[in-house]
This record gives structure tokens, sequence and C-alpha cells, in this order.
């Protein structure tokens, strides 16, 4: 019911006492029992007490009191089950996620870690410098990154890269942000993924660009290369052909508005559309253009 004592001192006679025939077997006089609630007056439990003699006002009292830290025993224990449970899973995901998450102090002393870098283990890396690792070049930033963080309560994001035992080299992205208790930053949490792979990849485009940029400078044709209009790229001989001495003069241009004919620049604009919408190349074709100094020239072109 709503009331939170149940209390009665003839146990074999009450008619609410469930079992009335096992109380008086066992010369049971006496049961009190009482709700166990939470301060917010959720139930949490029920506390009884049986007893061989009528329970007195002065005993009812102090199991009043009893139920009350009874109560808080029982809040304790179920908060203290619930931060294990959640400490539990937070680990699995902890160690399990594909990021390095560290906590660092002011100094970069590494004070936890979900797993090891590359090549390293938890235990040797709890306790060291962060600075121990990285090359020297960036140490600078991850010094940026913590001054950031504990002067400013900053966030921030820096890629950084790593060495091997072996000698190999790791990058990875980063991002450090304040950890506050009572008002003050007390660590930094820091997170990394490996972007290695991405950094090789975008190495291999530089590459491959690269190669692909000496070979235009070296052909004795002029070649433009052109972007939603405008001129990304121009090789040493197509900017001789419009009549300019610095090939980077070029870039960022309208191609069509700048050095094509007025009289060509439908026909021009056509051609370029025909290869972007189909990937086909179109015959040579013999346009006007538009020199640096005004002057008009004939040149067959492919675009």
């Amino acid at each position: 019911g709503e009331q939170p004592w149940f209390v009665s001192n003839d146990v074999a006679h009450d008619e609410r006492i469930h079992d009335r025939a096992w109380a008086a077997s066992l010369g049971l006089v006496a049961f009190a029992g009482c709700r166990l609630v939470s301060a917010e007056g959720a139930p949490v439990g029920v506390l009884a007490f049986f007893g061989t003699r009528p329970v007195r006002p002065a005993e009812l009292t102090l199991l009043q009191d009893l139920a009350v830290t009874a109560s808080q025993v029982v809040l304790i224990g179920t908060t203290e089950q619930a931060l294990s449970a959640s400490e539990a899973r937070w680990r699995v995901l902890g160690e399990n996620a594909p990021a390095f998450i560290m906590t660092l102090d002011r100094e970069g002393r590494i004070l936890s870690l979900n797993r090891a870098f590359p090549g390293r283990t938890t235990a040797e890396l709890v306790g060291t410098s962060v600075y121990d690792y990285p090359s020297l070049a960036d140490a600078d930033k991850i010094r940026a990154a913590l001054e950031a963080v504990f002067e400013r309560r900053a966030r921030v994001e820096y890629e950084a890269s790593y060495q091997r035992r072996d000698g190999t080299t790791v990058w990875l992205l980063s991002n450090a942000a304040p950890v506050e208790q009572e008002g003050r930053v007390v660590a930094a949490i820091h997170v990394s993924i490996d972007i290695s792979e991405r950094k090789r990849v975008e190495q291999t485009l530089r590459d491959s660009e690269e190669r692909y940029r000496h070979l235009l400078e070296g052909l004795p044709d002029g070649v433009l290369v052109v972007h939603e209009g405008r001129i990304v790229f121009a090789n040493t001989a197509a900017a001789h052909i419009l009549g300019s001495e610095d090939p980077l003069e070029l870039n960022g241009l309208p191609a069509a508005a700048e050095f094509v004919h007025p009289e060509d620049r439908a026909s021009a604009r056509e051609r370029v559309r025909h290869v972007v919408e189909t990937g086909e190349p179109v015959p040579l074709a013999l346009k006007r253009l538009l020199r640096r100094d005004g002057s008009v020239i004939s040149a067959e072109t492919v675009g």
C-alpha cells in the first residue's frame, strides 16, 4: 500500500500476514517492514524484521533510522554496480576503437591510453612523455596543442608523424581537448587516428602530378588545363603562344573570355562541353586566339 511502514505484534493471528502458520511454528510474535526509497521517493527495496517479542516504540524509531541507512547502502551499491558496468562498457569500447585515446598532463606525460601505438606496448608508454616519440619538427605541434588546451581551454586538431622502432613513419591526425575538474584543466584528452594510408595516397598523387607537369612542360605544343572555365595550368609553350613570359600569369584567368576570339567562343564552348560530357576527343579545329597584347593569331586546337 501507500504506507511506508507495516507493523504487527501478533503475526500468528494478523490476517495481513500471508503465512501465519509458518510464523507460529517458529514462535514469531512481531513483524516490521519498511519500504526503502531514494531521495526522490523511488522504491529501491524493503527492510523486514521478525521478532519473538513485540516491537517497542523505541525499537521502531531505531528501525526507521536503520531503514534510512539501508536505503543509502542499497543506492551506493546500485550506483557502484552501474559505474562498474559503465566502466566495463567504455573499456571495451576504448580497447576496440580505431583511434588511439590518451590522457596527458601539462608536461605531455601519458596518464592513460586505450591501446599502444604501433611498435610499442601499453605498459612501456604510460608515464613516459609524448615528446619521446614524435620527430623533432612535430614535437612543436604537440607542445603548441597542449599549451592551447591548458592555457586557453581550446580544442586543437593537428597532424604529426611518429617513428616506429623499425624506422617506418606513422602519420596521425590528432584532436586535443581539455578535461576540467572544479573549474580548472587537469588533463588533456588526446584522440588520434592513423592517416598513414591517406598520406601515402596524397604523396603518390603529388608525385604523379609532378611527373605529369614535367612531361607537359617538355612538350613543344601549347597545353592549357581548364577547370570550370578558368585556367589552372599552362605550360611554357602555351604561355609564349598567348604572349606571356610566365605561365603562372595565366592561372585563374577565364580561358574563353581572355584568349578566344569573340566569334569563335560559342563553338569553343560547345567542343569543351562535348569532351566533358562524353569523354570523347574532338578533331583539330582552326581557331582564332587573342594574345595578351590584343593581337589575333590562328592556331589548331582540340578544345
